[in-house]
């Protein structure tokens, strides 16, 4: 990152002048001159300024006086005050007010240059801080998985945009609340505690499943990866949990489960089926033999015709439970959608009886010819 700085000089004596532009002007930085308070009122409102160096008594006034303008007029400038001698009062009121740093004259290059150099040193630290907090706080914004900060009681101190979009909580509703009180099922709320203490302890984990309370109630899946975060002497301060919402997957598995389920239980009738189909042909020769040996006159010959019967109303739903259980063949055949519902209609016929009904074909443009199983 460039080191250099925008430096105002504030100086009414021309060889004192001179002598800080010669030392700034060879380390690079970018300088612009006043030489008295007034020519920087007269600037008006100077953002850019990094660094002002100004003599402590100027012709129309101090340092002390003049620093609240000062710091109004330059709001992110730090301020090097250069001073004839040191008064103690003078330069304690100086520094309650801002100053960032006191000079006596004759003002020594390598001193300037020492002074100058902190100053952009921290301002380089600074500057870095928050090209860093701007990424973190725009990886928040724009992230597609679900984030959460807790601090080590687990109460919340910042979720992103997608955690909200997802599950509906806003973080002004969370803030400093019991993250796993007010957004996890009840069931899972002992299991969700121990991974929170043991990531407090110090233990990464990844791939730890639950539930989610959304504000409507219902519950979405997420999968997460939880870490610490510290401060500068090494010390964990809150827990960052980032999750992705995996409710379609597990939906999707659960809907193949159950598909293979019912895959299986379709193999079973089927075969089902089909060894009862020859328990019925049995069945079905053993009752033509009786009505062989047994008289139509008979009493135990009403009996055999209703086993009889019974046999093949059996053996009627045992063909529907196998067609039902075998695998779909369609029939395709090339139709006007009207051809259709007219044979629909003619089928409803008898289920018409005498009841007033029409059926009204209103134009729909369906000209193109259509596949449909017709069966």
């Amino acid at each position: 990152m460039n080191s250099e700085l925008t430096i105002l000089l504030v100086e009414d004596d021309p060889d004192a002048l001179a002598n800080l532009v010669d030392i700034l002007e060879q380390d690079g930085h970018q300088l612009s001159l006043a030489c008295s308070l007034g020519d920087i009122r007269s600037l008006g409102i100077q953002p850019q300024f990094d660094l002002v160096i100004l003599d402590r008594r100027l012709p129309d006034g101090n340092v002390e006086e003049s620093m609240p303008t000062l710091k109004t007029l330059l709001p992110n400038a730090e301020f090097i005050v250069v001073a004839g001698f040191a008064d103690v009062e003078s330069t304690i009121t100086a520094f309650r007010l801002g100053v960032t740093d006191y000079i006596l004259k004759p003002v020594h290059p390598h001193v300037i240059r020492e002074r100058v150099a902190r100053i952009a040193h921290e301002k380089r630290v600074v500057q870095e801080m928050h090209r860093q907090q701007r990424f973190a706080d725009q990886l928040m914004d724009t992230s597609e998985a679900l984030i959460v900060v807790l601090d080590l009681q687990g109460r919340v101190e910042r979720l992103n945009r997608h955690f909200t979009k997802v599950l509906g909580w806003e973080e002004k509703d969370l803030l400093g609340e019991d993250y796993i009180d007010h957004c996890i099922p009840e069931p899972e709320r002992a299991r969700v505690r121990e991974v929170f203490r043991a990531t407090v302890a110090g233990k990464r984990s990844t791939g730890v499943c639950n539930g989610v309370l959304t504000t409507d109630g219902r519950i979405r899946q997420v999968r997460w990866s939880d870490s610490t975060l510290a401060n500068d002497d090494g010390e964990i301060t809150s827990v960052l949990a980032i999750g992705v919402d995996i409710t379609d997957i597990v939906e999707a598995q659960d809907a193949a489960a159950r598909d293979h389920r019912l895959a299986a239980i379709g193999q079973t009738v089927a075969g089902l089926a089909h060894e009862s189909r020859n328990a019925l042909h049995r069945i079905n020769t053993s009752v033509e033999l009786l009505r062989l040996d047994i008289p139509i006159e008979s009493e135990s010959r009403e009996e055999v015709d209703s086993i009889a019967h019974a046999s093949v109303e059996l053996q009627t739903t045992l063909e529907e439970v196998r067609q039902y259980a075998a695998p779909i063949h369609l029939h395709r055949e090339s139709v006007f959608l009207h051809e259709v519902w007219r044979r629909v209609w003619g089928y409803l016929a008898a289920a018409r009886g005498n009841r007033d009904a029409e059926l009204i074909e209103a134009h729909c443009g369906c000209g193109c010819p259509v596949d449909v199983d017709v069966l």
